[in-house]
């Protein structure tokens, strides 16, 4: 059972509260799992600035498995990409991180991965870390640098 308190307090407009709302759908914790009702709390909640409801937006945009919760979904990265820079321009380091993946992997773009890479690793992501060092050891967009990326791969130890 949702607890009537933060239900009225999503139902408001309260974008925490309307995150929280979406959790719980997207975790099924006190309800059963309704990848639909997720998606339109956290979407409340993101357009309204909450970080972390934009970096769970674009975590489903960027995810084929949240489409067995609703029948109409499509993976969409451009999406993905909007959402996760929305919160990685707040300091959201996951969203750095995926961001950057997201540039690194499907995109091609070695220059905004490195960017975001760089964001997550200097909050301290070892992932973001051991990123940066193989951009760097591989010479993806940057000249090859083994001592910047043998750097960046002890500090992702």
């Amino acid at each position: 059972m949702i607890d009537n308190k933060l239900l009225k307090d999503a139902e408001k407009g309260d974008d925490e509260a309307q995150y929280e709302l979406g959790k719980i759908y997207d975790e099924g914790v006190v309800v059963s799992k309704d990848s639909e009702q997720a998606f339109i709390w956290y979407s409340k909640s993101a357009k309204q600035g909450n970080k972390k409801a934009q970096f769970c937006l674009g975590f489903i945009y960027s995810s084929e498995s949240f489409s067995k919760g609703i029948a109409t979904w499509s993976q969409d990265y451009e999406q993905a990409v909007k959402w996760y820079t929305k919160a990685a321009e707040q300091g959201h380091v996951y969203a750095q991180y995926n961001l950057a993946s997201t540039y690194f992997l499907i995109l091609k773009d070695y220059e905004q991965a490195l960017y975001w890479n760089l964001k997550a690793a200097e909050q301290g992501s070892a992932e973001a870390q051991f990123a940066v060092g193989k951009i760097y050891c591989e010479g993806l967009g940057v000249p090859k640098d083994y001592k910047t990326a043998l750097n960046w791969f002890t500090k992702s130890a």
